[in-house]
């Protein structure tokens, strides 16, 4: 099950939003209208319907098509899960020659910008691991193939858009002295190793549980990604007529605090966040609607098929939350949120059930390598 209370932003802001719910009852004298982007014309003709928070003409629900990726498990991904695994255990080993890419290289380093000192490691001394790109894919090069006692000075010109901010566009001027060159030296993964330290029997036992562990994550993860785009056909194929000011309200707020979480998260603030991803007024605005829009289509695909949540889903789905999330207690959970916002995940479950066995499917097989 997805998590349902943080909404994460892709490079281009796909939102997997839950729908925002509103008390609003009349929506005549308040409606907004707006016009969705709507795609090509089908041969099914719209149904219009009003819902307590608006009124959309509804696009065909009921005879869409889409592909579900099946995920293989590539022995590289189960070697990137063993390699996070025994990162405590790796131990650092100097080596008498040229640096190569994954090698960690210690060095004194100056490195100024119009005058003004950035980087001051003069005395004391700083790692690089080749091939971090941490001070860019330029600097890692530059540091490829040198030995101990090497000098260096250089110049690299950062572009605007550089994943670090303090450095983002500005001529750094590099004054360098190569120290050591180190490799890292992982531990030999023997089944007494694996069986004292990694909590496995085995080495194979330990290869098989993170394979399945993988296995699941990517059927997971496909599953969400068919019903996201099952529901995302539908809100393509509608035209929203009329929302709610109480709606908009509601999804605003949560588009806000979703902001607000992943900037703290993050460890930024609110603007470095919207800056870093993309997020201009105008863009959020487009977010906030898609959102809106994404609410009212799933109240009236749940009012057309007599969808509702009883009591008994209500008590199952809180006792469900609350463990899934970690909390202490089902109180816990509920001080946090509220019953009609869990019950419209309930719903919009119940919609993209309903979406997925009216869908006709086809499977397609695809590794990470060929997701990329």
């Amino acid at each position: 099950m997805r998590n349902k209370f943080i909404w994460l932003l892709t490079a281009t802001l796909v939102l997997s939003a839950t729908a925002c719910s509103s008390d609003k009852k009349e929506t005549n004298d308040t409606a907004k209208t707006e016009v969705a982007t709507t795609a090509a014309p089908t041969e099914v003709p719209k149904t219009k319907v009003t819902t307590q928070n608006g009124e959309v003409s509804l696009g065909d629900y009921k005879n869409l098509k889409d592909e579900k990726d099946i995920d293989t498990v590539t022995d590289e991904e189960i070697q990137d899960e063993i390699n996070v695994l025994i990162q405590d255990y790796v131990k650092q080993k100097e080596v008498k020659r040229k640096s190569r890419e994954g090698d960690i290289v210690e060095l004194n380093l100056i490195g100024t910008a119009d005058d003004e000192l950035i980087f001051d490691y003069e005395e004391e001394v700083a790692q690089v691991l080749i091939g971090n790109q941490e001070l860019g894919e330029k600097f890692d090069q530059k540091l490829t193939g040198v030995s101990a006692g090497d000098k260096l000075n250089f110049s690299i010109k950062y572009r605007e858009d550089f994943e670090d901010e303090d450095l983002a566009g500005l001529t750094v001027k590099y004054s360098i002295t190569i120290k050591k060159i180190l490799e890292e030296v992982a531990p030999e993964l023997t089944d007494a190793f694996v069986k004292k330290n990694l909590d496995y029997d085995s080495y194979n036992d330990m290869k098989t549980a993170i394979k399945e562990e993988l296995e699941n994550d990517h059927a997971t993860q496909s599953e969400e990604n068919l019903r996201e785009s099952l529901l995302t056909q539908v809100v393509s194929n509608s035209k929203v007529e009329k929302y709610s000011d109480e709606l908009y309200k509601d999804c605003k707020q949560s588009l806000e605090d979703m902001y607000n979480g992943m900037a703290e998260f993050s460890g930024q603030t609110l603007e470095e966040y919207y800056k870093i991803n993309h997020l201009t007024e105008a863009q959020r605005k487009d977010d906030l609607l898609d959102v809106v829009y994404r609410s009212i289509v799933v109240e009236a695909i749940a009012a057309q098929e007599g969808l509702v949540v009883t009591d008994s889903e209500y008590k199952e789905a809180v006792k469900t939350y609350a463990t899934e999330e970690g909390y202490d207690s089902q109180k816990d959970f509920l001080e946090h949120y509220s019953e009609k916002d869990i019950k419209s995940w309930i719903l919009e479950d119940k919609v993209l059930d309903f979406l997925e066995k009216n869908a006709t499917i086809t499977e397609k097989e695809v590794t990470a390598d060929s997701e990329e």
